[in-house]
């Protein structure tokens, strides 16, 4: 989606406050059904301030976002990138795909140089209604 309209929105997960960087252009979106998997990353907190990461930590978070983004772009033409919540010690990743045809191979072999520093978990998931993503963009 060319036209992205990033907002920051701030929800009650668990009773705790989240906070995160959300494109709301995708709460009209029309295609949603020709992107049927959720790929949720997510990231352990490390460095963090009151249970929200520092500078440094959100600056290595980003990092690792991107880095498996890329990856993630070698096999998917084309990325629904929907955005990000941080929640209690946590960063949390929100895309959708075409197909859930990754290069496994390559992500694991990143996290794999990154998992002694900070606990990974990335999870494909069919989600034809974007469901997974429902409260963030409405």
């Amino acid at each position: 989606m060319s036209d992205q309209s990033m907002s920051i929105r701030v929800l009650e997960v668990g009773g705790f406050k989240a906070t995160g960087v959300i494109n709301m252009s995708y709460a009209n979106f029309s295609d949603k059904d020709k992107y049927p998997y959720a790929f949720v990353i997510e990231l352990s907190l490390v460095e963090t301030e009151r249970e929200y990461p520092t500078w440094e930590e959100n600056e290595r978070l980003e990092e690792i976002e991107n880095n498996i983004i890329d990856i993630l772009r070698r096999t998917q033409s084309d990325i629904q990138y929907i955005g990000k919540m941080t929640r209690r010690g946590v960063r949390d990743i929100f895309c959708y795909l075409a197909s859930d045809d990754v290069d496994g191979e390559a992500i694991g072999g990143y996290c794999d140089t990154i998992e002694d520093t900070i606990d990974i978990h990335i999870e494909i998931e069919e989600d034809k209604d974007w469901e997974i993503v429902s409260k963030l963009i409405s």
